[in-house]
Parts: structure tokens; C-alpha cells; sequence
């Protein structure tokens, strides 16, 4: 299970509002990372965990989050990040740099890496057997290929 930084994630929430927006989780990555924030160095300390979590509803979310120093960093306050639901947590992949993050995003064109990062997707929800938890949308994401 991963550790949170309420601290770090609090103090991010409230001095860079301007790059947090609800539902965007993806671009409220790329926009606290390409900005460099100085509460995120160094660098070589920050990686990005894309996943599903599992929301009020019980239904699983697609989901990024910065790690700083090996901890969750979450700044939209909609997020449970209580023990159960970090121990829920459905790991897609763990992006070890952010150099390696841009990287990927260039590739994929998206800061949401859904192309890119689709066959780890697959294979994190058979293994966690969540098919029927995911939310909708998420679903339909992954159904775009079959036929």
C-alpha cells in the first residue's frame, strides 16, 4: 500500500488551484509537472502511478497520481485516500521519472497515456478482476478495440 502526503498535498491544492480541476486528473499531472513546482524537488524523487481507485460508490476509477518520495500526492479534495481506499488501489503502471512520463506522453500524444499504456490496462483489470466495478467510461475505453 502506498503512504500519503496529506501535507504536501494540501499545500499543493491550495498554492497552484490554477492547475487543479476536478475530473482532469491527467491534465492536473502534466500541468504540475511541466511547471516544475518547487515542492515537487527534486525530481529524482517524483514518479507517476497511473491506476484505478476505488471510489465512494464502489465503482473503480482510472486515476494518475505524483508520488513524492514514494508518497501519493493528491490534491483534488474529492478523492477519498483513506487506508482501505490506498489499499485498493489497482495499479496500471508505476512511471519511475517524469523524464520517462514525458516520454510516454509525447509517444501517446495524450496525458492520459490510454493508448500507450492500454495492454498494462487490460492486464491490471483481468488480474484484479474488477470488469464489472469499473465506471463506464473507463470501460468503454477499454472496449474500443474489440470487435
Amino acid at each position: 500500500m502506498y503512504a500519503y502526503s496529506k501535507r504536501l498535498s494540501d499545500l499543493i491544492a491550495r498554492k497552484y488551484q490554477a492547475f487543479i480541476h476536478e475530473q482532469r486528473c491527467y491534465d492536473n499531472v502534466f500541468h504540475l509537472l511541466t511547471e516544475r513546482i518547487p515542492e515537487l524537488y527534486p525530481l529524482s524523487k517524483v514518479s507517476v502511478l497511473f491506476c484505478y481507485y476505488k471510489g465512494a460508490d464502489s465503482r473503480y476509477y482510472r486515476h494518475v497520481f505524483i508520488l513524492y518520495d514514494n508518497e501519493l500526492v493528491e490534491p483534488l479534495p474529492y478523492v477519498n485516500m483513506n487506508e482501505e481506499n490506498r489499499s485498493s488501489l489497482v495499479p496500471i503502471r508505476l512511471i519511475p521519472s517524469i523524464e520517462d512520463y514525458f516520454q510516454m506522453v509525447r509517444k501517446d500524444g495524450n496525458s492520459s497515456l490510454a493508448n500507450v499504456l492500454y495492454e498494462d490496462e487490460i492486464k491490471a483489470v483481468n488480474q484484479a478482476k474488477i470488469w464489472q466495478k469499473l465506471w463506464i467510461r473507463d470501460l468503454s475505453n477499454l472496449y474500443r478495440d474489440f470487435e
